[in-house]
């Protein structure tokens, strides 16, 4: 209780959320390439003695994005009461107008 409580009081500036973020993303890009190079390594060595099942890699924008997000969620995100969303909703950059007439 008290570390959720003096979480609540930390106030991080933009610079700081982005330089936090920046550090996350570095650090996870580093695990996952890590890990796949493991994977590869595993793969050649055993690849001749014994077949087993893998679980298939996905590198498109929206598998790593998805790793991203709970790589960052099962870290804690950042100073949450603080953290400025990103501008997306039904108005953003992007997004058509409906109109309600025709």
């Amino acid at each position: 209780p008290g570390l959720e409580a003096a979480a609540e009081r930390v106030a991080v500036s933009d610079y700081e959320a982005r330089r936090l973020l920046s550090a996350l993303v570095k650090e996870f890009v580093q695990m996952t390439a890590e890990e796949m190079e493991q994977a590869n390594e595993g793969n050649s060595s055993s690849s001749s003695s014994s077949v087993t099942a893998q679980k298939r890699a996905c590198n498109t924008a929206t598998c790593v994005t998805h790793r991203l997000a709970d790589f960052l969620s099962r870290s804690g995100g950042m100073g949450k009461n603080n953290f400025v969303p990103t501008n997306v909703g039904s108005k953003a950059f992007g997004r058509r107008r409906r109109s309600l007439y025709f």
